[in-house]
């Protein structure tokens, strides 16, 4: 289990082939603040012939959009991989999930875009593949939801728009065009142009 734990698979990023990253870091590219919003980008090349830049961008307190661009010369599976709290559950389509907390009580929504995943799974501790844990102490697990967004291509984008707050039937809209440097997500009312991440 303490492989586990250390992997690659046990954070929330995106996992290339199933493998773990090589040791290494990342880099930072960008720190910018403005009126309302955070925004944060880095990028690494941990895994041998992939490119993974991920930028993150915080509106108001209730609304994080986390965007994972992934280049490679060659199909790879890219596995978008979030780990909810012990007792959380969910309801809805893998596209627009409402998280619910361990009372019952609607916590988060999850809204994906971008690439579009081709499978979803989720794993609440699996042994086959081994999934879905959180260890608090040593030699101890507790069972946890892990959700996986997968696509299997040469480049993915994954936009998640996690919203907080109030939860109502519908979520704010998110939608993602162009490619490259002439990428444009726009989650609501805010926009975002340009080649980070």
């Amino acid at each position: 289990l303490h492989q586990f734990f250390r992997s690659t698979d046990a954070h929330n990023t995106v996992v290339v082939d199933g493998n773990n990253q090589d040791k290494g870091s990342a880099a930072a590219i960008s720190v910018i603040e403005g009126d309302g919003w955070a925004y944060l980008s880095g990028h690494h090349r941990l895994y041998a012939g992939v490119e993974h830049g991920r930028a993150v961008v915080l509106f108001a307190e209730d609304m994080l959009l986390v965007l994972d661009r992934l280049e490679a010369d060659q199909e790879h599976r890219y596995s978008q991989t979030w780990h909810l709290s012990p007792g959380a559950t969910f309801d809805g389509p893998a596209e627009d999930l409402i998280v619910v907390d361990g009372r019952g009580q609607p916590a988060m929504r999850v809204l994906q875009a971008g690439t579009g995943p081709e499978m979803f799974t989720a794993r609440h501790g699996s042994d086959d593949p081994l999934q879905g844990w959180i260890s608090r102490e040593y030699e101890s697990r507790t069972p946890r939801y892990t959700l996986e967004y997968v696509v299997w291509e040469h480049d993915a984008l994954f936009a998640t728009l996690f919203s907080f707050g109030d939860l109502g039937d519908d979520g704010p809209e998110v939608s993602v065009s162009g490619t490259g440097d002439d990428l444009i997500v726009e989650v609501g009312q805010f926009h975002s142009l340009g080649r980070d991440p």
